[in-house]
């Protein structure tokens, strides 16, 4: 999840983190505050592997419902820590839902993943240069695998003054998985208020 706060508060979804790093980077005057949750400066290999899958068979008929099925299970398999959901409720469900949802889409959802943000993330998901002089947050689910905690410490990293958050028990679903604490860790942000969280580990970089 990503967003970057502008007046008309646009914002983006899933690895919509490239286009939110760039707005905030070209017009930082007309940014408000960047919040990137599941980061990284590069998609791993996995995801890489998918996204140039995707690719390749994007303009092809969508699949069949049993292969639509199979594809929505991969992605889930991949946005989440299965190893960490077995000892935890909440990953478990977060997943659950993931699934439910994408088998609930109209069309295949590796394409629907793929078709707006797929190219962008292989070639550069963040320009050079980095940001200054915008208020940014940048958090992530300890238990993340797919843009790890290593990942968005370097794409925060980028951001001169960012506040780096780590969430304990969660993966790459966190804004599920802790809903409640996601949504208090944003509105302390937009307040600025330093109040810590507890079960997550907040710290602000240079």
């Amino acid at each position: 999840m990503t967003s970057s706060g502008w007046r008309r508060q646009p914002s983006s979804g899933s690895s919509g983190y490239p286009v939110a790093y760039r707005l905030a980077q070209r017009h930082p005057g007309r940014t408000s505050h960047l919040m990137l949750f599941g980061a990284s400066p590069k998609p791993g290999p996995r995801l890489t592997a998918l996204i140039q899958e995707g690719l390749h068979h994007l303009h092809r008929t969508d699949p069949a419902a049993q292969a639509r099925t199979h594809q929505a299970e991969r992605l889930v398999a991949l946005l989440t820590n299965p190893a960490a959901a077995a000892h935890d409720l909440l990953m478990r469900a977060a997943a659950k839902v993931l699934l439910q949802h994408l088998l609930a889409a109209p069309h295949d959802p590796l394409k629907a993943y793929i078709r707006d943000r797929g190219a962008l993330l292989l070639q550069q998901p963040l320009p050079y240069g980095g940001i200054s002089g915008v208020p940014a947050l940048v958090g992530v689910g300890a238990y993340d695998t797919t843009t790890t905690v290593a990942d968005n410490r370097a794409v925060a990293a980028t951001i001169r003054g960012a506040t780096f958050a780590v969430f304990d028990n969660c993966d790459h679903l966190l804004h599920m998985e802790r809903d409640a604490d996601f949504a208090t860790l944003i509105t302390r942000f937009l307040r600025s208020d330093p109040t810590a969280l507890r079960g997550c580990t907040t710290e602000v970089l240079p």
